[in-house]
């Protein structure tokens, strides 16, 4: 088997925790390549009940930091820093995974929930508990005169899958997007954003390190406010000229 991340890319892990989460916290690992490297940051913001909405500012800060040693406090890399969640009321921008929307019953037509760019408006009176919902996905679907949202679908809740029948599922129907912007215009009573997963990455340069040896890489893991329980993890990503350059167990599944 060729051309799998497994034969060319070293995977380490820097961080990685579930919990209640209140304080910066580090994890950190040896670096011994020379070249660039990149750390993907993952978040689940919590269960749909308790998780994190956008209603209030919150989210996570991931900085990449450098040390000499595991047991040194590292020197922040320059620029080397990711904020997932929504660092203002309603706006949650980029890092979206995909996303759930809480929507009211009755969405007045002045109310727009805008994603990726795209403003969607409800209708002014709910004629059922889960209209909100169904009018918000058909219009993210492209149904009338809407425009539907490039690389994503809305799924609206019909069963006990979401536990509320006013609740809507964006999620990817194609490999081309490349996340989720969503802006609430209104009121949380109205239309809300909920953050389920998250991720980004940070890409850095093998200039940005310092000459130091030996060199630690690590991650500096800050929930901002408004969180509940919730999962963070870090990984970073090498391009050593070993190959395999894999340091963990490979399961190839080829027939």
């Amino acid at each position: 088997m060729a051309n799998f991340p497994s034969e060319g890319i070293r995977i380490n892990t820097l961080y990685l925790d579930s919990a209640t989460i209140g304080t910066s916290l580090t994890g950190k690992t040896r670096y011994f390549g020379q070249g660039d490297i990149s750390v993907v940051c993952m978040v689940h913001a919590g269960t749909l009940a308790t998780g994190l909405n956008a209603s209030a500012a919150g989210g996570y800060d991931f900085t990449v930091t450098e040390s000499t040693a595991a047991s040194v406090t590292g020197s922040n890399i320059a620029r080397a820093t990711l904020n997932l969640g929504a660092a203002t009321a309603m706006q949650v921008y980029g890092g979206g995974n995909n996303m759930i929307l809480w929507c009211n019953t009755a969405m007045a037509t002045t109310v727009g929930i805008t994603i990726n760019g795209i403003t969607y408006h409800g209708t002014a009176v709910g004629a059922t508990a889960n209209n909100g919902a169904l009018q918000i996905s058909r219009a993210i679907n492209g149904k009338g005169s809407s425009v539907k949202l490039p690389h994503y679908r809305a799924v609206p809740e019909t069963t006990a899958g979401f536990t509320a029948k006013n609740l809507l599922r964006i999620e990817a129907d194609d490999d081309y997007g490349t996340g989720l912007t969503v802006e609430a215009s209104a009121a949380a009573g109205t239309c809300l954003p909920y953050m389920t997963e998250l991720q980004g990455v940070i890409n850095i340069s093998a200039g940005q390190f310092s000459t130091n040896s030996p060199k630690y890489i690590g991650i500096t893991f800050t929930p901002l406010t408004g969180l509940a329980t919730g999962a963070a993890a870090a990984i970073m990503l090498s391009y050593p000229t070993a190959t395999p350059a894999f340091n963990g167990k490979v399961v190839n599944v080829n027939t």
